[in-house]
């Protein structure tokens, strides 16, 4: 499992550095992404499932499968975090479910997104990246498996 981690650091910062080298070239939006205003909310939470970040998603698998959960306040722990992870998709779901006047808010963050999107991929990706192989690598060469 060690190997996996360290493997997905690797990817990821990989990932960051292609980012980092495309970040000035002019970004164009994919045609499905021009019909996401016109889409059903079911078809875009099916699209929103395929189109997550799986390599930051496999990360977050790796920490909590190799996670010593020893007592109910690790247990906790990771409720809550899994439970923040999601609360997010669905407050922006619900968001738009009840009150949808406020689609002018979320048509500022989509610009947002669209605008500053790379330089957060880059971050987070680079960030997690460093994590998981700083880790893997400090516990392969003092052999704390």
């Amino acid at each position: 499992m060690l190997i996996a981690k360290l493997a997905l650091g690797i990817v990821l910062i990989a990932i960051a550095a292609v980012q980092w080298h495309r970040r000035d070239r002019p970004h164009t939006q994919p045609t499905w992404m021009a019909k996401l205003d016109r889409m059903s909310p079911w078809t875009a939470a099916v699209i929103a499932a395929i189109a997550q970040p799986w390599t930051l998603v496999a990360a977050g698998a790796v920490a909590v499968t190799q996670a010593r959960l020893s007592g109910v306040g690790d247990w906790f722990a990771l409720a809550s975090f899994c439970l923040l992870a999601t609360s997010s998709f669905l407050a922006l779901e619900l968001y738009s479910v009840f009150a949808p006047d406020a689609s002018t808010r979320l048509a500022a963050l989509r610009t947002w997104l669209d605008a500053h999107g790379t330089q957060v991929a880059i971050a987070v990706c680079l960030v997690v990246g460093l994590w998981l192989a700083g880790q893997s690598i400090y516990l392969l060469a003092t052999g704390q498996h």
